[in-house]
This record gives structure tokens, sequence and C-alpha cells, in this order.
């Protein structure tokens, strides 16, 4: 009989085999213990988290400011608000009574972890370590500046507040609220004020009182440097230019102000400048709004609305060469016509709705109701908007028959006396005559694509019927009307060096 050579493992050996394998896991646990790195994984986890809630919060608060049209305020800042918002997760937004500073605090909770964040009245998010800082300005004595601090750390007191030039302020109770606390600064100096909590957590904060700067009476007349201001709706637009005069100072010194006050107003609505100055080194900005109503309202205008240019509308226009965007509205020799580039002397500053790249620019408009602004020392515009031009009167009401652009049409007619023909651009883009010489476009003197007027309706007023035609007016529409023997001085004037001419006029 032989026996079997393979020999099997013993029980005694499979438990020493397991008992090593335990104390060798054991050892394992106690390194990764003992080196932190539980700790930190969970600590970086709740970074990430901490990171994603704050993400989802600025997320959140972007979405309001574009709901507001950036006018969100902290008060839309509210519980419900956040519900909404942040459905992914459990918030909480409060605003406790004894909290000196306008802020709204929110604390965010997923998956154990809790994000806690001030939102202040700009709607910046601020960490929430617990501690405030605040002050108010007591005393101002020029240079010297005294305040009054509160400071507060709801959780775990305050140790000890360290003040520049002072000695460390030492709390041996950890007092949660500390106000009242007298300091005297120097006018646009930082500080650094160092807070230390019960717990041991230090917070710095910075304070830095900017000097103001100072700015005079504000005037606006026809005249620069003026030390008074024309009454409210007292200018003709288009024959007279308004422009605003203040004087800004920072430590006696002049300040920058953009755009330069050189700069004409050409028509009412409210103006912002920025302000700049320097004081011991640091840019101090100021923003100032003005509001300019001078310039005359215009009579017998109607309501009308054209309504804003629309991409395909703009894309027909160049496919047919009847436009060019000009938006700074330049007068010389490269707009005339030519075989390749067909109409591309217009002037027009306008562009669609939605034009990302052109529609911000200056002189650029989006909306069919408003007049582009002539070229530069060229005029202005007399009104925005739209005027009765011949109206009737039955049964003691009184009927509009046409209504006419009260601005400079945007790219119509450009014309200058005397300076030829590189320089002239009569009568652009309807079905009317035109110079036998600019005939890339014409076929027995008739323009081959004109221009589709259609797009100047109002949409409403079209539906029920009450449009008939929608055409741009030759010179011989408005020629002598009333009684006037030149074109500048009738219903159609304009201002400016655009005019509505055909090719028999010289």
């Amino acid at each position: 009989m032989k026996r079997n050579k393979n020999k099997g493992i013993t029980l005694i050996a499979l438990v020493i085999t397991i008992i090593i394998l335990l104390i060798l896991a054991g050892i394992s646990i106690a390194s990764l213990t003992e080196s932190g790195l539980f700790e930190k994984a969970k600590e970086a986890k709740s970074v990430n988290m901490k990171a994603e809630m704050r993400e989802s919060l600025q997320i959140a608060i972007n979405e309001l400011q574009i709901e507001k049209v950036g006018n969100g305020i902290l008060d839309d800042i509210t519980q419900e608000w956040a519900n909404n918002k942040l459905k992914d997760y459990e918030v909480l937004v409060s605003l406790t009574d004894d909290n000196p500073l306008n802020v709204r605090k929110v604390v965010i909770k997923k998956s154990g972890i809790i994000g806690r964040f001030i939102v202040d009245e700009k709607l910046n998010i601020i960490e929430d370590d617990g501690i405030y800082f605040s002050y108010e300005v007591v005393e101002n004595n020029g240079s010297n500046i005294k305040i009054s601090i509160t400071i507060i750390e709801e959780e775990n007191g305050i140790r000890r507040i360290e003040l520049p030039g002072r000695e460390p302020l030492e709390y041996e109770n950890n007092p949660k609220r500390i106000e009242g606390l007298d300091y005297t600064v120097q006018l646009g100096k930082e500080y650094i004020i160092t807070i230390t909590s019960g717990n041991g957590k230090v917070k710095k904060e910075n304070l830095y009182i900017e000097p103001e700067i100072q700015i005079s009476d504000i005037f606006i007349n026809t005249y620069q440097n003026a030390t008074s201001s024309v009454d409210k709706n007292s200018v003709e637009k288009g024959t007279n230019l308004l422009y605003v005069n203040f004087t800004a100072t920072l430590d006696g010194n002049a300040c920058a102000i953009e755009p330069p006050l050189t700069q004409p107003i050409i028509r009412n609505g409210t103006y912002t400048y920025t302000i700049t100055g320097t004081y011991n080194g640091r840019i101090v900005t100021k923003i100032k709004e003005i509001k300019v109503n001078q310039y005359q309202t215009a009579t017998n205008l109607v309501k009308y609305d054209a309504g804003e240019w629309t991409k395909e509308q703009i894309e027909e226009l160049q496919s047919k060469k009847l436009y060019d965007l000009n938006s700074t509205h330049i007068g010389n020799n490269i707009f005339k016509l030519s075989d390749n580039s067909g109409l591309n002397f217009t002037f027009g500053g306008f562009t669609y709705k939605g034009d990302s790249t052109n529609e911000n620019k200056d002189g650029v408009i989006t909306s069919r109701n408003q007049s582009v602004d002539p070229e530069s020392n060229a005029g202005v515009a007399n009104y925005d908007g739209w005027k009765i031009f011949e109206s009737e009167e039955r049964d003691g009401k009184k009927y509009v028959l046409k209504l006419i652009h009260a601005g400079s049409p945007e790219n119509f007619v450009y014309y200058r006396q005397g300076h030829g023909d590189a320089y002239r651009a009569e009568y652009l883009l309807s079905s009317g005559q035109r110079q036998v010489t600019y005939n890339v476009l014409l076929d027995n003197e008739t323009i081959i694509n004109p221009r589709n007027w259609d797009m100047y309706k109002d949409i409403e007023l079209d539906k029920k019927g009450y449009i008939q035609d929608v055409h741009i007016l030759v010179q011989d529409e408005v020629w002598n009307l009333e009684g006037n023997e030149h074109f500048e001085e009738s219903a159609r004037k304009t201002g400016s060096y655009y005019w509505l001419r055909n090719c028999l006029w010289r």
C-alpha cells in the first residue's frame, strides 16, 4: 500500500497565518491613524464640499442679478429664495437681531458637512468664521478719524484684540461681544487688526478709511467751464450742444474725469462719470451720475414702435450690399460706391439686438426707433422718436396720415456740397433716382436691390391695418413745406449733415 505524498495545510498553520495577518492589519491601521490620513481625507472631503456649496451659492446670486438686471439687493436673499435656488442642500438663511452688520447668514448642509457663509450688502460672499467686526466714525478731524469698534464672537467669545500702535487687549472671561472700543486712525492708511477667539481661532481685519473725492456744484450749459445751468427744456437740440461742468479734487489735487467734460452731451438722459484721484499712493475712485434734461422735448411726437433690429434683417441688408456697419460715422472717400462692395459708403451705426461684438460700442444702436448720431463735428440729431408729418381733423378727431422719424436717418443720405463725388452719396437706399455714375446696382436708373422699408412698420399698428406704406422721403416731398424756401428750415430738419436729397438737386 502506497502512502499519499501530498501534504495538506494543517489547522495550526491556518490559525497562525490568520493571527499574523490580523497583527499586520492592526499595525497598518495604527500607522494610518497616527499619521492622520483618515482625518486628512475627511478634511479634504469637507473642504471640497464647502467649496461646492460656495460655488452653488455664487451661481444662485449671479442668477438673481441677471433676473433683477443687476439690481439685486440683500433683501432678495430670503429663505424662500434659498430653498428654490439651492434645492440640493438643506439651507438656513437668517439675520440675527443682535448682529450690527447688514448681512445675511447662510448655513448650508449636505452629507453631514456644514458650510457657513455671509452675504454682505453688495451681495459678496464671505466665509463665516463666527467673528464679526464693524466700526462707525465718531469724529472726523481731517486726517485723523476717531472710530468706535464692535466685535462679536457668539460661539467661543473673544480672548485677545491687537490694534496697531496700542498694547494688546486681553480678556480672561472671553466676552462674546465688545462694543464702543475707541480707536483713532489716519485717513487713507491701512491697519491690520488681529482678533483671537476663545478657542484660539485668529482673524485679521483690514481697516482702511478711504478719503472722499470732493465734487463742486454741477452746471449744465451750452459752453464749457460754465458757472450756471440753463433751464430744463430750454435748449433746441440740433442747433446747440450741452456740456457738463464741475470740478473734482482729492486732498486739494485735481482728479481725472472720464469721459472728459470736453465731450458734449447730445441728448437728454442720465450720464455716468468715473472720477479718480491718488491719496498716499493709492487710487481712489468715485462714480457720479448726472441727469441732463435741458434739451427741448420735441412737440407733435407720437408713440410708434418699430422695434429692435433683428439678425435676419441685418444679414438681408448685408447680402444685398445695402449696409456696412460704420459705428464711427466717418465720412471720407473710402465710402463711395465700388463694384466689389456695393453701397459701402453707408453711415449706418446700427446692429441687431444680441450682437455681442458690436451692440455695446459707442455710436451703435439696436433699436429702429432711435436715431443714429451723425459723424463727429457734423451736427446733432434733433430728436429721437416719430413726429406727425401730416394729419387732418375729421369728426372732431385728429387722424395721423404720415409719420416721420424726428431724428437723423441712420444711413439714408449723406451729402456734402462741393466735395466731389468721392465725398458725395445721394439718395442711397430707396427706389428713387440716383446719379447714373453710381451705376453698380442700377438698371435703367433704378436700384435693383432697394431697401425694404417695411421693417420700420409698427407691428401692432400694421396688424390692425393702420399702415398703408413706409418709405424714405425724397427732397421733393419736403421742399417748400409750409412755405419754407430752404430744406433745412422744413419739418424734416435734422441739424446735421444728413439730408434727404435726390440726384435732381445740385
